[in-house]
């Protein structure tokens, strides 16, 4: 379950672009609240509501996130989403509305991506976990025909899906956007306005924050860097930052970044970190991932195409100088 971690408890700001500490409020003491979800950090702050209401305000969006992470875990052994692992090549099967609308949401970033990153490679992502070296050739064949799009079929008359022999949905590097999503919903729908909800490094604030402007988003360390970058403001928005340094896969004194393209089998390369701002955090995580795998020149056409105008930053390099920064749009976000 959420273990509450007691109010005031804060993320570090270099690590998770937590907002900075600020009691000044004529009206209402704002309230932070922080716990471990699922084995993941979550924060929420509340600036609008009596700290009575808003902590059971924000128990609630802790519960919420936890359903939801509980709902969509790929390693689960009952429910929906197993359920339907469980029948890959047996048909189509009837499936909850909320899954069925996940799966057309992720789905829809595979076929946007053109394959590069869908919700489809559990089977290529442990060929390369359960390897001891860099895996090639035949022993990746199978894997990347498993993690195509085409592999899940959704029929919307009927609310079912059809998931193809030998694959598997693995929903990981979507579901933290997901569940922060689902907080922001249930904290609205319980009267917050002005509020922050970060699930590790996925965030979303909406409001005016502390000062009226928004709310003030530190941003995070990527290898080499000697300087942090300037801090940006988010106003009913969402930011997802996603880092080539961490949980890295390892060959003995090799390791690589640890997203892959679905495509070509191969680990993303050339991107430290990346950072995407847009409406929803769901959509934030996914093109962030997305970005790292497509880099920025591909990444700059493809969200070209997209309708929620997102901002990105590249850090590009390899981790072992000052990273060369790369933006798309990233100037229409405020500044401190």
């Amino acid at each position: 379950g959420a273990t509450l971690l007691g109010a005031g408890a804060t993320l570090a700001a270099a690590q998770s672009g937590a907002p900075a500490a600020d009691p000044s409020d004529a009206t209402v003491e704002p309230l932070r609240l922080s716990a471990t979800i699922e084995g993941r950090r979550a924060l929420i702050e509340l600036r609008d509501q009596s700290r009575e209401t808003a902590r059971e305000t924000i128990q609630a969006a802790f519960l919420a996130m936890q359903e939801t992470l509980r709902a969509l875990d790929s390693d689960a052994t009952q429910g929906g989403l197993a359920d339907l692992n469980a029948a890959a090549g047996k048909g189509p099967r009837q499936i909850d509305p909320e899954l069925f609308a996940v799966l057309q949401k992720t789905i829809g970033f595979c076929n946007w991506s053109r394959g590069a990153h869908g919700p489809l490679a559990a089977e290529l992502y442990e060929v390369w976990q359960g390897s001891s070296l860099p895996p090639t050739g035949e022993s990746l064949v199978t894997p990347i025909r498993a993690a195509g799009c085409q592999t899940l079929q959704l029929l919307p008359d009927t609310l079912q899906a059809s998931l193809a022999a030998g694959s598997r949905i693995d929903l990981s590097h979507f579901v933290n956007g997901l569940a922060v999503d689902r907080a922001v919903d249930r904290l609205q729908d319980l009267g917050g306005k002005n509020l922050w909800v970060q699930l590790d490094s996925v965030t979303r604030a909406h409001g005016e924050g502390a000062d009226g402007r928004g709310w003030i988003y530190s941003m995070p360390q990527f290898a080499g860097m000697s300087e942090s970058l300037e801090p940006v403001r988010l106003n009913d928005t969402a930011i997802a930052a996603v880092s080539a340094h961490r949980d890295r896969l390892r060959f003995g004194d090799v390791s690589s970044a640890p997203f892959l393209d679905q495509r070509t089998g191969q680990p993303a390369s050339g991107v430290i970190g990346l950072l995407v701002a847009t409406p929803l955090a769901a959509d934030a995580q996914a093109l962030a991932t997305t970005m790292v795998i497509l880099g920025n020149r591909e990444g700059s056409l493809r969200l070209s195409n997209v309708e929620a105008a997102p901002a990105a930053l590249w850090l590009l390099g390899d981790g072992t100088g000052e990273p060369l920064l790369n933006t798309y749009k990233w100037s229409t976000l405020g500044t401190r």
